[in-house]
């Protein structure tokens, strides 16, 4: 039960840096720490510990959204399953390229859910917000890509550090 609790309260906690902290100091609030932070718990920790985050900061996500309550859930759990399946199948090793490639196809993958997801939401009349596909939107998408992969490979950088030095390596389940 404590760990669930942990759980619970760091997701508030990234929700808050997600919502308040780093959309204000990052301009057009480029940055998403929570895919980042789903990659890497799902690159380190696997499927279990990521569902948990993923169940949480979706409904969490769910009280700042434009879109109905409870929609970010199924797109975080879509994108920790892909995550999961291509670090299994494809990329089975904890490598800084693999990471980088995990962070690139998991924000192009959340934003195309999220365009299929409000569009199909716009088509049945539940939202009124429609996304325009324009050269902003795609200048964003770019920008979001670079910023992500800048803060994953810093996270990368001081886990892979930490792990050497204190030889963590069981903390890695896989």
């Amino acid at each position: 039960m404590v760990k669930y609790l942990s759980y619970l309260l760091f997701s508030l906690i990234l929700i808050f840096l997600h919502q308040s902290f780093f959309a204000s100091i990052v301009p057009d609030a480029n940055i998403n720490i929570i895919i980042v932070f789903l990659v890497f718990v799902t690159f380190v920790w696997g499927l279990d510990a990521s569902f948990y985050f993923a169940i949480f900061i979706g409904y969490l996500q769910g009280f700042y959204s434009y879109l109905p309550f409870g929609t970010f859930i199924p797109v975080y759990l879509a994108i920790i399953v892909l995550v999961d399946y291509l670090h299994r199948q494809i990329f089975i090793n904890f490598t800084f390229s693999t990471n980088l490639l995990l962070i690139i196809i998991s924000t192009l993958f959340y934003n195309i859910l999220l365009l299929i997801l409000a569009f199909f939401l716009y088509l049945v009349r539940i939202t009124q917000v429609s996304i325009n596909l324009d050269k902003i939107y795609f200048s964003n998408l770019i920008w979001l890509t670079i910023d992500n992969l800048i803060l994953s490979s810093l996270i990368y950088v001081v886990a892979s550090a930490i792990f050497r030095k204190m030889n963590l390596t069981i903390l890695i389940k896989r």
